[in-house]
């Protein structure tokens, strides 16, 4: 007598078909995660770019003040209003050699 076993082939197809499709599933699940991570990532460098830019800016604006407050007819008006006077031969305080370095 002979005994046909049709089930036993179904269960080893049944679970390579389960296996792929657990696969199927991470995979997908896993580059959905991707994307979110890449399109996360284009934002943020935008937001920093906008950010740079601002920054620049500020930067450009402080560069002109202190080019504006160091300028020639600016330091002149600021010493005329403190009558303050050029001296054309400055004396520095000067120190003797013993005194810069300690033993």
């Amino acid at each position: 007598m002979t005994l046909i076993q049709p089930n036993k082939n179904n269960i080893l197809l049944h679970k390579l078909i389960f296996l792929f499709a657990a696969l199927l599933v991470a995979e997908a699940l896993w580059l959905v995660t991707l994307y979110n991570r890449s399109v996360n990532l284009g934002h943020d460098i935008a937001s920093m770019r906008a950010e740079l830019k601002e920054i620049e800016a500020r930067s450009a604006e402080l560069k002109n003040k202190l080019f504006v407050a160091l300028d020639t007819d600016e330091l002149e008006a600021f010493a005329r209003e403190r009558n303050l006077i050029e001296d054309k031969k400055p004396q520095y305080f000067t120190s003797s050699e013993q005194w810069l370095a300690s033993h």
